[in-house]
C-alpha cells in the first residue's frame, strides 16, 4: 500500500497529523527515485491534509507544485485519462481552498479549468463538484456586492442568476448519479441564492419578482432533502 494512499486513509479518519506525516514520507520517497507522478499524487495527499485543518494557502502551494509534476509527466498522452482526470481533481480542489480564503474570482477561474476537463472526459461527480463550487463562489461574490450603490444591483442580479443555473445543472447531475449528498448541498445552494435575490429585488422595489423568488426559497426549504 502507498504511503500516498495510507494518507488519504488517515484524512478519511480525521488524523490529519498522520496523513501530513506519510504525505511527507511518500513525497521524499518519490523525489529520492525521481518518480515524477508519485510526487505530484504524494503533494496532492499533502494538499488535501493541509486544507482538511484550514491552513489553505499550503495547501494551494502543494495542489500547484502538484500541477507541475504532473505536466512534466503529461496529462494528456493516448491511454493516459488518469492524468488529466487527476489534473481536473486538483483544479477543483484549488478552487475549493480559493473558495475557503475568500478569493472568489480566483476559485472560479480554476472551477472553470476543473469543469472543462471534467466534460472533457466525461465524469458526472467532477462536473458536479465543480458547477456546486461557482454557484458558491458567485453566490459570496455576489454578496461581497450587497453594499454597492442602487445603479450596480442589477449586475448582482446577474451574478445570482449565474449561480442558479450552476447550481441547477449540478442538481440534475447530482440526481442522474444517484449522488444525495451533492444534491442535497445543490437544493441547499439554491435555497440561499433564492433568499439573495429575494432581498436583491425588494432593494431595487420590483417585490413581484421577489415575492417569486421568496416563494421558491420557502418551497426547497420546505423539502425534505435538505432537512
Amino acid at each position: 500500500m502507498s504511503r500516498s494512499l495510507i494518507s488519504s486513509i488517515y484524512l478519511r479518519q480525521g488524523n490529519s497529523e498522520k496523513a501530513i506525516e506519510y504525505a511527507n514520507k511518500s513525497l521524499r520517497i518519490s523525489q529520492e527515485i525521481g518518480d515524477l507522478y508519485l510526487e505530484s499524487t504524494a503533494l496532492g495527499s499533502l494538499g488535501n491534509a493541509y486544507g482538511f485543518i484550514k491552513e489553505h494557502q499550503q495547501a494551494i502551494d502543494c495542489f500547484q507544485k502538484s500541477l507541475q509534476m504532473l505536466g512534466k509527466v503529461g496529462t494528456r498522452f493516448q491511454n493516459n485519462v488518469g492524468n488529466y482526470c487527476l489534473e481536473g481533481a486538483i483544479f477543483n480542489n484549488i478552487a475549493s481552498n480559493y473558495n475557503q480564503m475568500g478569493q472568489y474570482e480566483e476559485a472560479i477561474r480554476f472551477f472553470n479549468k476543473g469543469l472543462t476537463i471534467a466534460r472533457d472526459i466525461g465524469d458526472s461527480s467532477m462536473v458536479s463538484f465543480a458547477l456546486e463550487g461557482l454557484g458558491i463562489a458567485l453566490i459570496a461574490q455576489g454578496s461581497l456586492l450587497n453594499n454597492l450603490a442602487f445603479e450596480f444591483k442589477h449586475s448582482l442580479l446577474n451574478l445570482y442568476d449565474q449561480a442558479i443555473d450552476f447550481y441547477k445543472k449540478g442538481l440534475a447531475i447530482a440526481e442522474d448519479i444517484g449522488n444525495f449528498h451533492i444534491k442535497a448541498s445543490a437544493l441547499q445552494g439554491m435555497h440561499i441564492t433564492f433568499c439573495n435575490l429575494t432581498n436583491a429585488y425588494r432593494t431595487l422595489g420590483e417585490y413581484k419578482q421577489a415575492n417569486d423568488y421568496y416563494q421558491q426559497a420557502i418551497e426547497i426549504k420546505e423539502s425534505k432533502s435538505i432537512g
